[in-house]
């Protein structure tokens, strides 16, 4: 007796990448619904970036990086916007004043700094622990 398997149904859900305008950062292979606003797509984008929602633009980047399209509209899905297996959102950070700007230079950050003489005398010290 032959068993019949019915085809498969189209995957409504496509993996995409991410990048930011401002952070050198590139969040590979992220599935969404191909369903999904872009109103959902960018408040995606703020979890993972931190961009203010309303000062965030997307592109549609082809696999060479080429700009498709911009996702302006935030009522339409996805789909409308013909994205392929391995494309890239690409987010613009309007906001000359964002956070993100500062996330990047870690010359700003301020170092601790303890002499080697106050970090031996510390009873958790990785050297004091090798020693015991």
């Amino acid at each position: 007796m032959k068993s019949f398997q019915a085809p498969l149904a189209e995957s409504s859900t496509i993996k995409l990448n991410m990048t930011h305008s401002v952070l050198s950062m590139r969040i590979p292979d992220i599935r969404f619904d191909l369903y999904q606003s872009i109103a959902d797509v960018k408040k995606n984008a703020v979890r993972r970036f931190g961009t203010d929602y309303a000062s965030m633009q997307l592109i549609l980047r082809d696999l060479n990086g080429n700009n498709i399209a911009a996702m302006t509209e935030d009522d339409r899905t996805l789909v409308s916007y013909c994205p392929q297996e391995g494309y890239t959102i690409h987010v613009l950070d309007m906001n000359p004043e964002s956070i993100t700007h500062e996330l990047e230079d870690l010359s700003q950050v301020e170092k601790y700094v303890i002499s080697d003489e106050d970090y031996d005398k510390l009873p958790g010290a990785y050297f004091h622990i090798l020693l015991v």
